[in-house]
């Protein structure tokens, strides 16, 4: 039985609502036959040099415009249609698949769009359009993220074809009234239509735009956020702001306080709501991408013989067009474009005592001994590639330790297996195969313990006593490895290493501690248990040798991508708008069949922790760590601290409780048609 968390106080800090200053600035707007002119406060329309509604008779001895038009009148046939630089490109006008959106009717904001009027009978000569904001609040007030789209007393324009903008994401009312070439007047009732952002594949966003996020992006890893916002405006963070509050969250010792529980796919949608808010200070036309990695892999698996490790030798994506290339580089890092030799950010005395760093000061997980400055990329671990096998046999063991790259099987799993009908389930099993072996293949494992020339000296001291296969499954689970026994004070790694000594900068085993009734040596017996070691015929001395090779003795660290710090790199942020488009897909196509969070009498997990973690993060009481922006009862979007609940309800499509200033290009997954999973068109 799902709980009422309705008495529940949030655990989170007081909810604090963020007022952003609107904008403001000229816009042209230009039509066939007409052009407008809007400014805050002044507004000019000019046809043929002639003001649209003057007197002025056409021809001496003629009755006006004005008159004729008013001597036929009716009111049906007519329509209009928006388009955009994208309307050309895809064969559905861009959130088709909502129910809420006319289709052919949405409008972006601060993207040009041309509204092009039509009757099924007539030709139309001319055309008066006026667009007034729906909610008549939303213009006058100030405390809202983008102001009024458009002057308080509407937006007027001419032509039977004009292209305008608007500066805010909402519903706009448009008047229109034509004048056909026989001196019919056509008129419509004043049509609602919706304003949102449109998320689109990265792939699938124009040249320009591409171009202005991934530069809007080097110019947040550059520009402090005081620096920014003097230029930029207030709603302007730097990307070490994102990293530094991700790194605390996801690096906490207790527990992951955004990952590994239920509110994963919610503290994700608040941080990349946020760092969207920044792009738009930069450039206000940006949505965040989202990446169907699902076409990587379709792509290996029809031309690469399924071998995911080429994805990032024949992707654009690792161009330098786009997020750069580090295959090649021994020392894994991003060698050309615009990210070439990216640095990581680094705390300061004022800023080490509160925010999470590894030993060398860098702004990456305390587990991580890393000593390169550099934006790292292994794409493997510990030289175990994507493609390799590695269980076949126990679900149960395939599901903790294969990271097969996202294909069309697993999202098409998520959303149409009933295994994964209730949203308990579903959010349980989006964390891992649907989407985190992304990270881990862009991340990798390395160090010095990974030998990548072949001959694995390091790995071979176990010879005799662990098989190749086994040996496999302890590079391939490293990462988890050594952040859980991080977490249970098992593992202590320096609290300061000098560049000066790297070899000093090593892992510490805890072999005398406990925990509770658990020991080091039962804890290690565990995880190799798991991992199907049959540690029932192994002494606890080889025990202890497989935990010295692999763990005590060790020296390894995932790269960036791989860890609490990954916000760092540009690939990430288009990672979780994927999870985000699946989940809003589900609801569309298979609704869940219960919205329940835990039910902790039920012995069910709200989140993977230790014994002293509360799960803080992962409650749907508990606000997300960034704000998000919806919109409230009166159709105004405001900027506050909201529960993962109140996120979530607001990412459903149907039923009227869809709030977001953003939808989704589409839901298509074209690719997937010849394998066997296709998936159900919507719109």
């Amino acid at each position: 039985m799902a709980r009422d968390y309705g008495s529940m106080p949030p655990a989170n800090p007081e909810e604090v609502e963020q007022v952003i200053p609107r904008r403001s600035g000229l816009r042209a707007v230009v039509g066939r036959v007409g052009y407008a002119l809007l400014s805050v406060g002044a507004f000019v329309v000019v046809v043929n040099n002639v003001a649209p509604h003057a007197k002025t008779s056409l021809v001496e001895g003629t009755t006006t415009l004005v008159e004729t038009m008013k001597t036929k009148s009716t009111t049906s046939g007519l329509d209009f249609a928006a388009t955009n630089e994208y309307s050309d490109t895809t064969a559905q006008p861009a959130g088709s698949a909502y129910p809420f959106i006319k289709k052919g009717k949405l409008v972006e904001p601060m993207r040009q769009t041309t509204f092009t009027a039509t009757h099924e009978t007539y030709e139309l000569e001319t055309c008066s359009w006026k667009i007034n904001q729906e909610v008549s609040s939303q213009s006058s007030k100030t405390d809202t993220p983008w102001g009024a789209g458009v002057p308080g007393g509407g937006l007027t324009m001419t032509g039977v074809e004009v292209v305008m903008m608007v500066e805010s994401p909402g519903e706009y009312q448009i008047t229109l009234s034509c004048e056909t070439t026989d001196g019919t007047t056509v008129e419509n009732e004043a049509e609602t239509v919706a304003s949102l952002f449109v998320r689109r594949e990265l792939r699938s966003m124009s040249m320009s735009d591409r171009h202005a996020y991934l530069d809007a992006f080097k110019i947040m890893s550059e520009l402090s956020t005081t620096e920014g916002q003097s230029t930029y405006g207030s709603t302007y963070s730097s990307l070490d702001t994102f990293v530094a509050l991700h790194l605390n969250t996801a690096g906490a010792r207790s527990h992951d306080k955004i990952h590994d529980g239920m509110g994963v796919v919610t503290q994700h949608v608040a941080i990349t709501q946020a760092f969207e808010s920044s792009l738009q200070s930069i450039a206000p036309q940006l949505t965040v991408p989202y990446w169907d990695y699902t076409r990587d892999s379709a792509t290996t698996k029809e031309t690469q013989m399924g071998l995911d490790s080429k994805i990032f030798q024949i992707s654009e994506l690792w161009s330098s067009d786009f997020f750069g290339s580090s295959v090649g580089d021994d020392e894994h890092t991003i060698l050309n474009g615009r990210f070439a030799f990216q640095k990581v950010g680094m705390v300061t005395d004022e800023t080490a005592g509160s925010i999470l760093h590894g030993p060398y000061g860098y702004l990456r997980a305390p587990w991580n001994i890393n000593p390169s400055p550099y934006v790292t990329r292994y794409h493997k671990l510990c030289g175990v590639s994507p493609e390799d096998t590695y269980i076949d046999t126990d679900d149960t063991i395939k599901d903790l330790t294969d990271y097969k790259w996202p294909s069309c099987a697993s999202h098409w799993e998520l959303t149409f297996d009933t295994d994964y009908d209730t949203w308990y389930d579903w959010v349980w099993k989006s964390s891992y195969a649907p989407h985190g072996p992304v990270h881990a293949w862009i991340g990798g494992v390395g160090g010095d313990s990974c030998d990548e020339t072949g001959d694995d000296a390091h790995y071979n001291k176990l010879i005799g006593l662990v098989d190749s296969h086994h040996v496999t499954l302890l590079k391939m689970n490293l990462f988890g490895y050594l952040k859980n026994m991080w977490r249970m004070e098992l593992v202590e790694t320096p609290h300061f290493c000098s560049l000066d000594a790297v070899d000093e900068c090593t892992f510490k085993c805890n072999k005398n501690a406990t925990r509770g009734d658990e020991t080091f040596l039962s804890m290690i017996k565990s995880s190799l248990s798991m991992w199907t070691f049959d540690t029932d015929d192994m002494t606890d001395a080889e025990i202890m040798k497989i935990a010295d090779v692999s763990l005590c003795n060790a020296k390894f660290w995932p790269g960036d991508h791989l860890e609490a710090a990954s916000p760092v790199e540009a690939s990430f942020w288009p990672i979780h708008p994927t999870l985000d488009r699946l989940l809003q897909y589900k609801a569309l196509v298979q609704p869940f069949t219960s919205h329940s969070w835990a039910d902790l009498d039920d012995s069910e997990e709200v989140c993977s922790s230790t014994a002293s973690s509360d799960c803080y993060g992962h409650h749907p009481y508990d606000l997300t760590f960034w704000k998000t922006t919806i919109s409230d009862d009166s159709g105004s979007f405001t900027s506050s601290y909201r529960t993962n609940e109140e996120v979530r309800v607001s990412l459903n499509p149907i039923g009227g409780d869809y709030s977001m200033p953003y939808i989704y290009d589409n839901f298509d997954w074209d690719h997937c048609a010849n394998s066997d999973h296709s998936f159900k068109v919507v719109g």
